[in-house]
Parts: C-alpha cells; structure tokens; sequence
C-alpha cells in the first residue's frame, strides 16, 4: 500500500481512511473491482476485530494471507 500512497501524495493528496485509499484504487482502476471488493471485505472484518472483539478464523487469516501474497505484486 505504499506505492498506493506515494501516488496520492503525488498527486497533492492524502488518504485518512482505508476507505478512502480504496476508492482511489478504484478510482484508478489499478485492481479489478472484484478485488477491490474482497479488500473492502477484508476491512470491514479488521474493524470488526480491532474496534469490536471479533475473533477471526484461522481459515479466515489464511484467506487473507493468501489473497495478500496475490495483490501485493499489483501494488508495488
């Protein structure tokens, strides 16, 4: 995500939110909107695990993983 945020602070810009970094990548259609989708997903669940309690599966963290090891190559 950090090439992400080097290309909002060149363009004068500068992401508060997940949200809004998201919605940049959308924006640019720099990933497919079906995995802009499992990212925004993704947050959600983090939120609810960081703000809320939620416990998350072991199957859901390798999911994760799994998904980030595919992205991150599209990222950078």
């Amino acid at each position: 995500m950090k090439n992400i945020e080097f290309y909002l602070q060149k363009g004068d810009m500068k992401s508060y939110s997940h949200e809004a970094t998201l919605a940049f990548i959308e924006k640019g259609k720099i990933l497919e909107e079906s995995m802009i989708s499992i990212l925004n997903t993704m947050r959600r669940k983090r939120n609810r695990m960081k703000y809320y309690g939620r416990r998350s599966s072991p199957e859901e963290a390798k999911e994760a993983l799994d998904f980030a090891k595919k992205i991150m190559p599209l990222l950078l």
